[in-house]
């Protein structure tokens, strides 16, 4: 199952309109959009971290992230993709996590440059990144690791004001057998030189003010929406919590809702199946 779900993505990736993957971190909202009909979920390192209530610096252990990619995973039949964040460390580091990864039944990792822990431009910091020659190497051990070839190994590279040599370390990385690549960039001439250059299927967050057929037509082929399922339920939760407040009771503000009937269905199934 998990080889098949590993195939679909690849056959997604491949050609045609821009597939989208929007973020989850728990079954029932993984769960929600499979229902709605979308091709892939994206497991993001950042919405976990903001879930257990940390900063996105690496908090969160390796452990704790295969073991929230080991529910999502086996609880879809569509492909899962996992945030590899820098491999937890070297060689062997990378190494263990692919594989536990793979054991998890995600169809992809994405594997990123920074330096352990992680200091994101996000949070206000400079983004160091390793040498090249330790993130080519992160690479090579995560697609030696692998035991089935389907799972993509997906190549980031962080580096900021060296386009030239982010192109340099993403080249090397495809043709150290990388299957797709991460744009980090939203800029249309640097998108476009990268998959010219890279001749590889390139994934990214689909940024505010783009609209995935605009991202499509600069080049990538999936766009992931980490934070949006989880920003979007926080609107909601907030008119939920005024109307409990004003009334003292959320039922007639969730009746009133469209699709309300719906998700009280969804919620309710959810797991019955199994009983």
């Amino acid at each position: 199952m998990p080889t098949k779900k590993r195939e679909a993505l690849r056959k997604l990736v491949s050609g045609g309109d821009i597939a989208i993957a929007p973020g989850a971190a728990d079954v029932l909202t993984a769960r929600f959009i499979e229902s709605q009909g979308f091709a892939a979920v994206y497991m993001s390192g950042s919405l976990q971290h903001k879930l257990a209530g940390y900063p996105d610096v690496n908090v969160l252990t390796m452990t704790e992230m295969v073991e929230t990619a080991t529910r999502i995973a086996s609880a879809l039949a569509i492909p899962a993709i996992a945030d590899g964040e820098t491999g937890f460390g070297f060689g062997i580091n990378v190494k263990r996590m692919v594989r536990d990864y793979e054991r998890a039944g995600v169809a992809a990792i994405h594997i990123e440059d920074s330096t352990v822990p992680k200091r994101p431009a996000l949070l206000g910091f400079d983004s160091p990144t390793v040498t090249r020659a330790e993130f080519i190497d992160k690479i090579k051990c995560a697609l030696d690791a692998r035991r089935d070839a389907s799972m993509a190994i997906i190549a980031r590279s962080e580096l900021k004001g060296h386009f030239g040599e982010k192109c340099d370390r993403l080249q090397e990385a495809v043709e150290a057998g990388a299957d797709m690549f991460w744009f980090s960039t939203t800029d249309e001439t640097e998108m476009k030189t990268l998959c010219d250059r890279l001749k590889r299927p390139g994934m990214g967050v689909l940024a505010g003010g783009l609209g995935a057929a605009e991202y499509g037509r600069r080049g990538a082929r999936l766009g992931v929406l980490p934070a949006a399922m989880t920003q979007a339920a926080l609107v909601a939760q907030k008119a939920m919590l005024a109307a409990l407040k004003e009334t003292g009771s959320p039922d007639a503000w969730l009746a009133a809702q469209p699709g309300g009937k719906e998700a009280q269905a969804f919620y309710g199934k959810l797991g019955m199946d199994d009983l």
